[in-house]
């Protein structure tokens, strides 16, 4: 990802005053969108079966802090082709 996320051709053109916001593609949104209300649902739902049942499963337990981590390492699938939008933006102020 860190490898995807490095462009040299904008390192030459680019200074200090200026950054780079990289856009997914259409189905990158789509996927991330999708994955976060999957995972972002079972985590919820996990939660909430282990706090109306007595006797707390270990596996539950474990499952949530896998739907936790699923969630979260779902926003790395933003940008995972090749494609990818860059726009060059700068922080200067006129004066």
């Amino acid at each position: 990802l860190n490898k995807k996320l490095k462009l040299h051709m904008f390192e030459d053109n680019k200074n200090d005053n200026e950054k780079i916001i990289l856009i997914p593609t259409f189905k990158n949104i789509c996927l991330s969108l999708i994955a976060y209300v999957f995972f972002g649902g079972f985590s919820i739902m996990l939660l909430s079966m282990l706090m109306t049942l007595n006797p707390q499963n270990i596996l539950g337990f474990l499952a949530l802090f896998g739907m936790i981590a699923a969630f979260f390492i779902a926003n790395r699938s933003s940008i995972i082709d090749k494609n990818v939008y860059a726009i060059l933006r700068s922080k200067e102020v006129e004066k």
